[in-house]
């Protein structure tokens, strides 16, 4: 009862409820990246385009003008990591690599793409040793593997999905309990923007299986066979294992 919508329902408030009803829930969310996920199944260690991560073409301002603050600096971002994350794959760039680490830590919305791009520039450049930031927290730097920044990323991946999904489940909570203000109304649900996928996984097993080293070969195996135990508990296709995976 104490709801803005029920004490003086507004062309906005009207709006985003229709907003809602035509597909912002986060099944709708897991699908856009789902959709990307069939795309980069195929070749799992390609970067994807930014066409593919559901950007709009370059130099299309009419549509990159709907786009808020954070989505525009996400897009750009995509684009640098996706750059840095070839010359990994060329070169063997290590100063890319850290480049990369550092501007997946800058971003202000990192989604999928953004860590999948770091996850590759760090899996082209194993076995090297990295000295910068491993975390999202500076006490943690020092010199690291590679491969270890890789999985600490993954891990994180993990993270950030279930406290993003806590958060969508939590806003459809209090609008069903009519407790959300006429601002919260106007900004929707929170977005699901990260979400491990099989190239993930496929990639922090690349920079494990790039090391040379028996224990990291028997963590990428650990992780094929966590790989396929999500894909047989959910069915996401997203998460289903391919030839690069094996």
């Amino acid at each position: 009862q104490s709801s803005a919508l029920q004490r003086n329902p507004t062309s906005s408030s009207f709006a985003t409820i229709l907003r809602l009803a035509t597909g912002s829930s986060i099944q709708s969310n897991h699908d856009r990246v789902d959709a990307a996920s069939e795309i980069e199944s195929e070749a799992p260690l390609r970067t994807p385009t930014t066409r593919e991560a559901g950007a709009p073409p370059i130099g299309d301002h009419a549509a990159m003008s709907k786009w808020n603050k954070d989505d525009l600096e996400t897009y750009n971002i995509n684009l640098q990591l996706k750059t840095l994350a070839e010359s990994c794959a060329k070169h063997r760039n290590v100063t890319a690599a850290r480049e990369a680490l550092q501007l997946l830590r800058n971003m202000a919305q990192p989604d999928t793409v953004a860590y999948n791009s770091v996850l590759k520039a760090l899996a082209k450049i194993s076995p090297c040793v990295l000295t910068t930031t491993t975390t999202s927290t500076s006490a943690n730097s020092g010199m690291t593997s590679a491969c270890d920044v890789a999985e600490m990323l993954f891990q994180e991946m993990q993270n950030r999905h279930e406290l993003q999904v806590r958060a969508h489940k939590e806003w459809y909570k209090h609008l069903a309990a009519g407790s959300l203000t006429d601002e919260q109304m106007e900004e929707g649900p929170p977005r699901v923007r990260v979400k491990s996928n099989v190239r993930s996984y496929s990639t922090v097993m690349d920079a494990l299986g790039r090391a040379g080293d028996v224990a990291q070969a028997q963590r990428a195996e650990g992780l094929l066979q966590r790989l396929q135990r999500e894909y047989d508990a959910t069915g996401d296709g997203a998460l289903e294992p391919n030839l690069i995976s094996y």
